[in-house]
C-alpha cells in the first residue's frame, strides 16, 4: 500500500468528521494511481467510519447512468 493511499483515506475521514474539505492541490497530489489503490482507499475509509459494521443496508456510492 502506498503512502498516498493512507494519506487520502485519512484526509477523507477527517473531511467527513469535521466538514473541512480536501483542497484541490491535496486532492490532485493524493489521487489514486490505479483502481486497486482507489479500492484500498475505499476500504480504509469504510473501516474507519464503521460503514459496514452494521447489518443495515445502504448505498454508499453509485456511478454511471440507469438509462438503457
Amino acid at each position: 500500500m502506498s503512502k498516498n493511499v493512507q494519506k487520502l483515506a485519512d484526509a477523507l475521514v477527517m473531511a467527513q468528521q469535521t466538514g473541512q474539505i480536501v483542497n484541490y492541490q491535496q486532492a490532485c497530489e493524493l489521487t489514486p494511481a490505479s483502481d486497486e489503490e482507489a479500492y484500498q482507499v475505499q476500504a480504509l475509509v469504510a473501516e474507519k467510519l464503521g460503514w459496514f459494521a452494521s447489518e443495515e443496508r445502504f448505498i454508499w456510492k453509485t456511478g454511471g447512468t440507469l438509462q438503457n
